[in-house]
Parts: structure tokens; C-alpha cells; sequence
């Protein structure tokens, strides 16, 4: 995203001035309209961006046809002026949730939300959403029911897995890594004709493994990330973060990386009580959060355990209620496992209010989200007055 603003920047006020023209009737304004479009079409291509390099393949075809001497009319401006306004929108929101350190996260929220069985999605709750986790210009573009801030909106929806992938350095080894792999798998192939696939395979699953790395660069992460936000909770928290000798493939490292975050920050707001509340139950005053990895065959599980008070099932329940997920009468008769699991509902929340660690709607849906779509899955159990722990599942490697 940042790449394809800094080729798109500079042409978009050519862009705008042009649209102006054209509005005046000023047919010699398409040329240098037709020069932006073609930068933005070409960086947008580049930049994987399926809606936005689909409006350009359209304004390009408008100002080729005003170009022509075709009549100037205002469904073909609005077309070209389209482009501009995508970028807009798009740069507008990518800021907002950067600067909240949450892209990732709430592109899942936002698959999570519109992307439902039937097809409907609900709008209504994911501007809601949205609008909690403090994303204004999302919220607005899927709040406008002007036909073409739709079409925005929808289009931002298409190209946001693209928008937050993150750019993610390499090092020379990482590098040097990848083309021996390339080069030993190539080398594979060509002695294919000669060996039987039984005897490739094991070598193909070894060399496939150069590249995967450790976990263990995350377990300090997350224990600097315990005690920073213990300390902004004003909570007594020890952190116990073993990960071990595992190594994973990049991608499902990433995703561990994301999935625990979540979970850390979930069991430290809403798992652990105060120091006060802890005394008061018989407990010692720190809190004690555990996370812990291990592989077992092609799986790898990952634990995240805490001491706290156990999930409120009765709070469950009465937003389950609240919220229309549940009738009362389901509701009265649903056993701890079936509330549990309305934890990973999206948008569910049982936090009475906002802070700066939950209460946006944001957090066990994505946990699960980003399991699902990586080919794992994620359980919760919990126990009232003894503690919380979450078991994640996914498999060493997405490819397999």
C-alpha cells in the first residue's frame, strides 16, 4: 500500500485538475488524464489490487472514447473521477487503522462481518464495529448510501487483504535461504524420471523446511508486551512464555504471532483480576499468565493459560440474549460450551466498557478466524474462579 501511493501521489493532482477541466468542457485535458490513469493502472497491478486496477481499465476506456470526440457526460467523469476517490478512501483508512497498529486484525473483523454464509453480510454491525475500533473513514464509506460511495466501499472490501499484507524485511540468509530451496527443489524435479516418488517425497519435505523459522523471537515479545500492558492495567502479572525448539513455516509464525497478541491481551483484561480482587478471593496478588508450543507430528498446539477469575458464563448468557444470538429459552438451557463458543462470535464482547485493550468488538473472533483460515482451529475452557486457557491447533506449515 505504501509503495503504490508513493507511484500514485504524483499524478493524482494532474488527475484532479484534468476531472476539473473535463467538467468545463475542456476536451484537451484527457491526455494528461489518460498519462495519471496509466500510472495508476500499472502500479495498481502491480500492487495486486483487483478493484482498483478494474476502475482504471474503465476511466482509460472513458477518456479514450472523449478522446474520440465522444459527448463529455457526467457518468463517464464520474467513472475516471472514481479512481482518484478510491485512492482516497483507501489511503484514508489504511492511516486509521495503521496508526492503531491493527491492520491484520481487523481485516479479519471485516471478513468475519461481511463475508457470511448467505452472502448479506451485516453492515449494520460492522459499522458498529468499526466504528468502536476507531476507523472513521471505513465507517463512512460503508454508511453512505450514495450508489458510488458504495461502490467504493465494496471496492476497498476487494483489495484490503492486499492493502494490510505486511511488507516484511528479509536478510541476506533468509534470502540466500530461499534460492538454495528454489535450486535443491528444482533439482528434485529433474531426478523425478529416475526415482520413485516415495523416495523424493522425504527429501522434498526436507528441503521445504529451510525456510521455516523459530518461535522463539516471539516468546520475548510477548512477555515485554505482558508486563507493558499489566503495567497500563495497574495488574501484578508474571508471564511464563515457552515456546520452545519449534520451527513452523513464515507464514504460520506470523499467524501465531497475531493469534497470541489477542489472546495474551484478552486473558490479561479480561482473565486476571486486580491484586485486591485476587487477595480477596485467597488468591496470591499476581496473576500468573502461561503460554507454551509444542509440535506433535505435522500440528503444532499452542497453549494460553491465566489464573483469573474463569469467563462469566451468566454474562454469557444475558448478552447472548441481549444481542439476539440466543433466545431466552436456548439461552436458559445452553451448557458452558455452547456459551464459550459464542466468544469467537463476531463482535461479541462482555466488556461493559471501551478501554485502550478490549471492549471494541475486536478480539476471539479474529483469534479463531485467522486459525480457521490457516487450516486450524481453537478451543476455550475455563473454569470459574480458577482461570481460562485457550488451545490453538494449525498445522506446521499451510501448504502442508
Amino acid at each position: 500500500m505504501t509503495e503504490l501511493l508513493r507511484e500514485c501521489r504524483p499524478v493524482l493532482v494532474d488527475l484532479q485538475l484534468s476531472i476539473v477541466r473535463l467538467r468545463r468542457g475542456d476536451r484537451s485535458a484527457t491526455a494528461v488524464a489518460s498519462r495519471a490513469i496509466d500510472v495508476i493502472r500499472a502500479a495498481s497491478e502491480r500492487a495486486s489490487m483487483r478493484a482498483l486496477h478494474a476502475q482504471s481499465i474503465v476511466a482509460a476506456d472513458a477518456l479514450e472514447l472523449l478522446a474520440s470526440g465522444a459527448d463529455i457526460a457526467p457518468d463517464a467523469l464520474d467513472e475516471i473521477a472514481m479512481v482518484d476517490r478510491q485512492i482516497e478512501l483507501y489511503a484514508s483508512v489504511y492511516r486509521e487503522i495503521s496508526a492503531l497498529d491493527a491492520g491484520p486484525s481487523l481485516l479479519v473483523t471485516m471478513r468475519s462481518w461481511l463475508n457470511t454464509p448467505d452472502g448479506s453480510g451485516s453492515i449494520a454491525g460492522f459499522v458498529e464495529v468499526m466504528s468502536q475500533a476507531g476507523v472513521p473513514s471505513l465507517v463512512a464509506a460503508f454508511a453512505d448510501t450514495d450508489p458510488l460511495a458504495t461502490r467504493r466501499a465494496s471496492a476497498l472490501s476487494i483489495d484490503a487483504p492486499v492493502m494490510f499484507e505486511p511488507g516484511r524485511p528479509r536478510d541476506d540468509a533468509a534470502v540466500c535461504f530461499q534460492r538454495a530451496q528454489r535450486d535443491l527443489l528444482r533439482a528434485l524435479d529433474r531426478l523425478s524420471p529416475r526415482l520413485a516418488d516415495d523416495e523424493l517425497a522425504p527429501l522434498r519435505a526436507i528441503v521445504k523446511r529451510l525456510a521455516w523459522v523459530p518461535l522463539t523471537p516471539l516468546a520475548r515479545r510477548l512477555e515485554r508486551m505482558i508486563r507493558t500492558l499489566a503495567a497500563d492495567l495497574d495488574k501484578r502479572v508474571g508471564g511464563e512464555v515457552e515456546l520452545g525448539n519449534v520451527l513452523v513455516a513464515p507464514e504460520i509464525a506470523r499467524v501465531v504471532g497475531e493469534i497470541l497478541i489477542h489472546a495474551v491481551r484478552n486473558a490479561l483484561d479480561h482473565g486476571l483480576e486486580s491484586s485486591a480482587d485476587r487477595l480477596a478471593a485467597g488468591k496470591p496478588p499476581d496473576g500468573t499468565i502461561e503460554v507454551a508450543a509444542y509440535a506433535t507430528g505435522e500440528r503444532l498446539l499452542v497453549t494460553v493459560r491465566d489464573d483469573g477469575r474463569g469467563v462469566a458464563i451468566e454474562r454469557i448468557r444475558q448478552v447472548a440474549v441481549e444481542r439476539g444470538l440466543l433466545s431466552p429459552d436456548d439461552a436458559a438451557a445452553a451448557g458452558p460450551p455452547a456459551l464459550l463458543d459464542l466468544l469467537f462470535h463476531p463482535g461479541f464482547s462482555t466488556a461493559r466498557t471501551v478501554t485502550s485493550v478490549s471492549g471494541r468488538g475486536i478480539g476471539m473472533d479474529v483469534i479463531r478466524c485467522l486459525a480457521q483460515e490457516h487450516g486450524g482451529s481453537v478451543v476455550i475452557t475455563s473454569t470459574p474462579g480458577s482461570g481460562t486457557e485457550l488451545t490453538i491447533d494449525l498445522p506446521l506449515s499451510s501448504t502442508g
